[in-house]
């Protein structure tokens, strides 16, 4: 026989009161739930500055671009009835393109952030052809003035000796990028040609250090590129995702094709035809080291949950106080509340120092154990304290497993509202409102 519920005669006023006051704690308690998410930022922001120092010693994100090779001329146009001659640059792309590179990666520490660098061993080979660059009377060409463009975001960190052969001789590579049609930073290598006929083929080998990423323009009609790693965790970035990929513990291998339908540029361009511009990161592809539990992340999730579990938290002691006819005083209710509270600042501190799944287990373990055993001194019911500490588990487990859900979390978590809401309603459906307060 279902039995309505309430509680020892009070003020209905006092009631009202109560509710209201719970209400305004909780907005108030969301004022330190602010300054630990802004402390979550610039913590957050304090981690990328440490990467950006490590990366100015170290080497920034590297994007290699090219090669490409560029033919100064001369164009003779008349000027008020005399030949005029007019220098110019024709900057022509590889008919294939092959790139075969080992990154080595680690992890640098500086304080208690951590950054993830590497080197790359990069070998890049192809030939060209000169077949379709224009070819009129006013123009002529310096083919012994010829030079190998490649690009490089960050050659400072050009870690050994450039080798670079041009028709199976080896020729000097020298840095700079010496003519800035096709990207700005770089090196550039003689690649003088004796005959306007046939392929003249190339290759590269050079090491680059380098932070958090790696990626390539493809600038060949063909671009293949091979990459192998010991890092487990690559994230693909950019306009083309690998073919064929080979992920595991001891790191991954990947494989792209990329053709001239991929690229923004054509098979070759002068520096008189405008807006052509090679470089840019928008048609580049690679990837990004990534380091696979983002803390701070999952730190300002965490702390964006923070008003369901101080509201469902409070409503469990309001039933309390209904159901088994007690009192919380509102002093009471504050100390649980700042308790709720500081399991945040505890899950940060602890996840700088050892990870985010660790930290979440110690805080909420701490807190679960504190609250229970200060509620035990306010009920004295070892049953509902029992009960009490039930209900913390599953909170602070569901809202765990909503942090490692990335697809599902919204559906999860409006799943589990829902549950929660249903089940409150339930509990308090033979609840007479008007009669609670009466004798």
């Amino acid at each position: 026989m279902e039995q309505n519920f309430s509680i020892a005669p009070k003020d209905q006023r006092n009631l009202m009161l109560k509710i209201g006051f719970i209400l305004l704690l909780t907005l108030l308690l969301m004022i330190p739930m602010a300054w630990i998410q802004s402390l979550i930022d610039e913590r957050a922001v304090l981690q990328d500055q440490v990467a950006a120092d490590v990366a100015a010693s170290w080497g920034k994100e590297q994007m290699v671009q090219g090669p490409v090779l560029c033919i100064p001329y001369t164009e003779t146009i008349q000027t008020q009835g005399k030949p005029y001659g007019s220098d110019h640059l024709l900057f022509v792309t590889p008919d294939e393109l092959k790139v075969t590179t080992k990154v080595i990666s680690e992890i640098r520490t500086k304080g208690i952030f951590n950054t993830v660098v590497y080197t790359s061993n990069n070998r890049l080979t192809g030939a060209f052809s000169l077949e379709n660059i224009p070819k009129k009377p006013e123009i002529t060409y310096h083919w012994s003035d010829a030079i190998l463009i490649t690009g490089i975001t960050d050659p400072a960190a050009i870690s050994d000796k450039i080798t670079t052969q041009w028709n199976n001789t080896e020729v000097k590579t020298m840095p700079g990028v010496q003519h800035q049609g096709f990207t700005t930073s770089g090196f550039h290598s003689a690649a003088p040609i004796t005959t306007q006929t046939g392929n003249f083929s190339f290759s590269q080998e050079f090491s680059a250090r380098g932070t958090a990423g790696l990626r390539f323009l493809p600038t060949g009609k063909t671009t293949d590129i091979d990459m192998s790693s010991n890092w487990p965790s690559p994230s693909f970035t950019g306009r083309i995702l690998p073919q064929e990929r080979n992920i595991s513990t001891n790191g991954f291998e990947a494989h792209w094709d990329a053709n001239e339908y991929n690229r923004k540029f054509p098979d070759h361009w002068s520096d008189t035809d405008s807006g052509i511009q090679a470089g840019g990161n928008e048609h580049s592809f690679g990837v990004n080291f990534i380091q696979t539990a983002d803390h701070y992340q999952k730190n300002m999730r965490s702390a964006k949950y923070a008003i369901l579990v101080i509201t469902l938290s409070f409503l469990v002691f309001f039933f309390y106080e209904i159901l088994l006819k007690i009192r919380i005083h509102p002093i009471q209710y504050m100390m649980i509340g700042f308790s709720l509270a500081i399991f945040y600042a505890l899950l940060l501190s602890f996840t700088e120092h050892i990870g985010f799944n660790t930290a979440y287990l110690i805080s909420a373990g701490a807190v679960t154990v504190l609250i229970t055993m200060y509620a035990y001194a306010i009920i004295q019911k070892a049953k509902m304290i029992a009960w009490l500490t039930t209900l913390f588990v599953m909170l602070y487990g569901y809202i765990f497993i909503l942090l490692q859900l990335e697809d599902y979390s919204l559906l999860a978590g409006t799943i589990g509202l829902f549950a929660i809401l249903a089940a409150v309603m339930m509990l308090s459906r033979k609840m007479d409102w008007y009669k609670i307060g009466q004798g």
